[in-house]
């Protein structure tokens, strides 16, 4: 029997709250830049291929760096791994002005991604140290609306910068966003959990624990890459005007499924908002790609952001909950890297399949992406029961 609201442990510590108000800082600047860079990257000359591999390699470096970031947080603490991060998101926001051609844009998003990942990884194994075991998927999912707001306004605040004033303006407004995240982050201090690995524990960067899960994001985030990069070139096809609803939708969505998903699923299990979550993200996705006008394509925003709302944070419990405290590090690593490394594949890929066949093929190839996600976590649970059957 669960407890009542009463007999549940605190959630709302210094550390969490401060991690969160750093985090909304860190994404806002990032999701400032999430469609703008595409079409900078066509004011520099570049294709629309160009475009994709701006984004693709900033997922890609954020990728890489993972596993050396977890290893880090775990080792030298959180601390100086996020803070480290967010100085180096600091220093790209300031280069992009000097980014006067393609290749010097994707030099600077290099460094934006590791920034990110240092920022994020440490940020994310922070929630999982401070939030009590028995609430940790609805911390996460109330850490997660740090993620989520920025995407409802980051986005058209973006355009409105670059449409009314100047791209140098939009460069600036992220850097300064993001000083005001190192301010949060400065005084973040908890308890450390005491190290009780031996060395060869000690030197690995891989949590086998998260691989699971990861797949899971992995194939959902595969087809978020096509949404969150082709999105313009998409409404701009299909002559749909006001396309930055989509964002202020699907963040609303997303916000407002994180307020009580996270909860049940700690009471009710995984399961109760995994099935649900899923069907809405394919369901989104086929309806993304025969959308026609503003309506259906809103629609399909709200199907995405409840469903994604419930499938990530109950996933990213999953990834740490099993491993010790001193593993939180490169658990939360991998699973944050599986995400990097769907949308940096989704990026890349969808670009070049929607020049060959359209924008309704990408969008029905993703819905499958969501089905083979489906798939993986049906595996997972019945592996965990297997196993629980195995220990009786």
């Amino acid at each position: 029997m669960s407890r009542s609201n009463s007999e549940q442990p605190p959630l709302w510590s210094r550390p969490y709250v401060l991690a969160i108000g750093a985090n909304l800082c860190i994404v806002t600047a990032v999701s400032m830049l999430m469609i703008t860079l595409p079409l900078y990257v066509l004011e520099l000359g570049g294709s629309g291929v160009m475009s994709g591999m701006v984004v693709g390699v900033y997922a890609f470096s954020a990728l890489l760096c993972r596993p050396l970031t977890g290893k880090l947080s775990d080792v030298r603490g959180r601390r100086p791994v996020m803070i480290g991060g967010i100085l180096l998101l600091i220093t790209a926001f300031l280069f992009m002005q000097l980014a006067v051609s393609v290749p010097l844009l994707l030099a600077v998003r290099i460094i934006q991604g590791v920034g990110f990942s240092a920022h994020s990884t440490a940020a994310g194994t922070v929630i999982a140290d401070v939030v009590p075991s028995s609430r940790l998927t609805e911390g996460i999912g109330y850490y997660g609306v740090s993620n989520t707001l920025p995407t409802a306004f980051g986005p058209p605040l973006g355009l409105y910068l670059i449409a009314e004033h100047s791209y140098n303006l939009l460069f600036g407004t992220a850097a300064v966003c993001a000083v005001i995240g190192l301010l949060l982050a400065l005084p973040i201090r908890y308890k450390l959990v005491k190290k009780t690995y031996n060395n060869d524990e000690k030197l690995s960067i891989f949590e086998g624990t998260a691989v699971f899960p990861g797949l899971v994001m992995f194939f959902i985030t595969l087809g978020l890459g096509g949404i969150m990069t082709f999105l313009p070139q998409y409404a701009a096809e299909r002559r749909i005007e006001g396309i930055g609803l989509y964002f202020t939708v699907y963040a609303c969505a997303l916000l407002l499924s994180r307020l009580f998903s996270g909860r049940l699923a700690d009471r009710r299990g995984s399961r109760t908002v995994m099935v649900p979550g899923l069907v809405l993200i394919a369901g989104s996705f086929v309806l993304l790609g025969f959308a026609g006008s503003l309506p259906l394509t809103l629609l399909s925003a709200l199907m995405f952001g409840i469903g994604f709302g419930s499938v990530q944070p109950a996933m990213n419990a999953l990834a740490v909950r099993r491993v010790l405290p001193e593993r939180r590090g490169a658990a939360s690593a991998l699973f944050t890297a599986s995400m990097d490394l769907g949308m940096g594949t989704g990026s890349i890929l969808w670009g070049a399949i929607s020049q060959k066949h359209g924008f309704t093929t990408v969008y029905l190839i993703c819905a499958g992406c969501a089905a083979v996600s489906a798939g993986v976590y049906m595996f997972l649970i019945s592996r965990k029961q297997h196993g629980a059957v195995s220990r009786q």
